[in-house]
């Protein structure tokens, strides 16, 4: 079996959209000259961008799994795979509030007003129209994002909550 398909099938348990854009963010800043792969010094200072600063002796583990011939290169596969473990041993759930404190300030919903704030200090060009749109469909007609509601769109569904969408 090729080892790109082997390292997918390391992945249990799905990756948040936003974790795989940081991921890939991550290494195509290291992957400056866009070869696809990164070198091990470059994979080391991607990881650690990503606040994942594994002992030497890790870091050369994880190394020989996704490059067992040790090319003294990893591709976006095998860092990903490398992540990926990283990833699933994070506490999403404190991550995810975390990222509602830094929108919802020292309230306990998210408002159009901290909505709209955040998407100008991301550079994100927003409407009004399409904030209010957002925090309706995102509010239960309170007229804010719970901190609940925030979670349930941002964490992954669990099996079996799809089952309701099934019919008899």
């Amino acid at each position: 079996m090729p080892s790109s398909s082997r390292r997918r099938s390391d992945h249990a348990e799905p990756l948040l959209d936003w974790q795989l854009d940081e991921i890939r963010e991550a290494f195509n800043i290291f992957d400056a000259d866009a070869t696809g792969k990164v070198s091990y010094s470059e994979l080391r200072a991607a990881m650690r961008a990503l606040n994942y600063n594994p002992k030497r002796s890790e870091l050369r583990s994880l190394v020989e799994e996704v490059d067992p011939s040790l090319t003294g290169f990893v591709d976006f596969e095998g860092f990903l795979a490398i992540m990926s473990k990283h990833a699933r041993a994070v506490d999403v759930r404190s991550e995810v509030d975390a990222i509602f404190a830094l929108f919802a300030g020292d309230r306990k919903n998210i408002s159009e007003a901290n909505l709209r704030e955040a998407a100008k200090e991301i550079g994100e060009n927003m409407s009004d129209d399409d904030i209010r749109a957002m925090v309706q469909a995102l509010s239960n007609d309170s007229g804010a994002i719970s901190q609940e509601a925030f979670a349930r769109i941002m964490m992954p569904r669990q099996m079996g909550d799809d089952l309701d969408l099934v019919d008899d």
